[in-house]
């Protein structure tokens, strides 16, 4: 599936991978199945990895569909890596939306920059630990 993740219930972390080619169908199920997983909270972080994936086939709406249905809440921060630059682009059409929702989502083009950004607060410990799936 080119579009995976992990939770780890103790830190409160949702690792998120993308490879290939992941379309916004396989992003949108991705996040909808959560929902369903046992022990998922909606105040969990994530950590969006989209360092394997060579294409992101998504239009602007998809983007505000997505950041509109995200099942994330108050006091959740998500970060993404997205190394590649058209899928930066979308991501950072994604980040506005969900800057207009009052979401706490940043994109980053290099892990470190990410795990830096959500080492921050509460979480730190959590996600120094965490790092790589």
């Amino acid at each position: 599936m080119p579009c995976s993740y992990k939770i780890d219930h103790e830190k409160g972390l949702v690792v998120t991978i993308g490879a290939g080619v992941v379309t916004a169908a396989e992003v949108l199920e991705s996040e909808c199945s959560l929902l369903t997983e046992p022990g998922f909270e909606i105040s969990f972080n994530q950590l969006v990895d989209f360092g394997q994936a060579t294409k992101l086939i998504s239009t602007g709406s998809d983007m505000k569909y997505l950041a509109d249905i995200a099942p994330w809440g108050d006091g959740s921060r998500r970060a993404a890596v997205m190394p590649d630059k058209n899928i930066f682009g979308l991501a950072r059409m994604y980040e506005v939306y969900n800057e207009r929702n009052g979401s706490d989502w940043h994109v980053f083009k290099t892990m470190e920059e990410a795990l830096a950004w959500l080492g921050e607060g509460d979480h730190s410990k959590a996600v120094a630990d965490k790092v790589m799936l």
